[in-house]
């Protein structure tokens, strides 16, 4: 099964929907920052990813943007950055050809993903 790589952040009003997206997210994305995810996502399942979270937020004031991720990323981590949760390694570096490979571990499960 093939998967795109999504990087979900929001921004929620209430503390309620807030922690419920929260909890939600964790179960089926790594956690990358307090408002932020990478979420794994088959395709042709984003639809349901985009349903679940529509059924815990306020449209009219809550923000949320889900970005999709291209295959070759060029990360940059700074400060704390660098030891966010669910970031293992760069595990691959072509420098020569820009191609960089980096590896998630989902917190719960201990997953591996990779992006290319």
């Amino acid at each position: 099964m093939h998967h795109n790589a999504y990087l979900i952040a929001y921004d929620i009003r209430s503390p309620r929907r807030l922690a419920k997206l929260h909890r939600t997210l964790k179960k089926i994305a790594i956690p990358v920052q307090k408002s932020v995810f990478i979420a794994h996502v088959e395709i042709g399942n984003l639809q349901a990813l985009k349903d679940t979270i529509n059924g815990i937020i306020d449209e009219v004031v809550d923000d949320v943007r889900i970005y999709r991720l291209p295959a070759n990323i060029d990360l940059h981590l700074m400060g704390e950055a660098k030891q966010a949760i669910g970031l293992t390694q760069l595990i691959n570096d072509d420098s020569r050809n820009k191609s960089r490979t980096f590896m998630f571990t989902h917190p719960l499960t201990n997953d591996v993903k990779g992006l290319e």
